[in-house]
């Protein structure tokens, strides 16, 4: 007799707020029609990745497969803006040992830490890349998109043709340093802006 799948971990607790927004952001990818969206992501995954890493994601419906990737992505994202706040740190205390007044201390550790570091591009692309093919593994498991923890942090951080633009690219061009995809998701580090006007 074979083995139940195991229930697939539970998107973290979202505010009202977040509710919504992740809501609105189902409804407009549903009312979109991406027919084919996770196919073309599971073809690109195959043409990538070795068959044990494309089996892992797409060949066995595994609970947590997207939670984990969800995780690794925010851990990503979340290293890249300590490296920033490192190099403030750093740069205000070489400020401070040059005798910098405190208003020019604050002022450069801030600048430092907005100054694009290398590989702050490959790293995001990266993260966003992980969270698209966490949205794939969902779609092709069933699971709803608002059950899905790596659409969650895509919805929370996007507006409606910022989170279509992504995926229609990642379709297109996904995997190239060059693609507009790329250079859309790593420019994408401004705050979120709210899905109703």
């Amino acid at each position: 007799m074979p083995t139940p799948r195991p229930e697939p971990p539970k998107p973290r607790e979202l505010t009202e707020v977040e509710r919504r927004r992740v809501d609105a952001a189902v409804t407009f990818v549903v009312d979109s029609s991406f027919d084919g969206w996770s196919d073309a992501i599971a073809s690109r995954c195959m043409e990538r990745f070795d068959s044990k890493t494309w089996n892992r994601l797409f060949g066995r419906r595994r609970a947590g497969d997207c939670d984990a990737l969800a995780k690794t992505a925010r851990a990503l994202i979340k290293g890249k803006k300590k490296l920033h706040e490192i190099t403030g740190s750093v740069t205000g205390k070489i400020a401070h040992a040059a005798g910098v007044d405190p208003l020019g201390e604050a002022v450069v550790r801030e600048l430092a830490k907005r100054v694009p570091l290398p590989g702050d591009q490959k790293v995001t692309a990266a993260a966003r890349g992980l969270q698209v093919i966490g949205v794939a593994v969902c779609v092709a498991a069933d699971r709803p998109l608002n059950e899905c923890q790596c659409f969650i942090d895509l919805a929370l951080d996007r507006i409606n043709e910022q989170l279509k633009g992504m995926l229609d690219a990642s379709i297109k061009d996904w995997g190239s340093s060059s693609s507009e995809a790329v250079k859309s998701w790593a420019a994408a580090e401004l705050p979120p802006t709210p899905w109703w006007p």
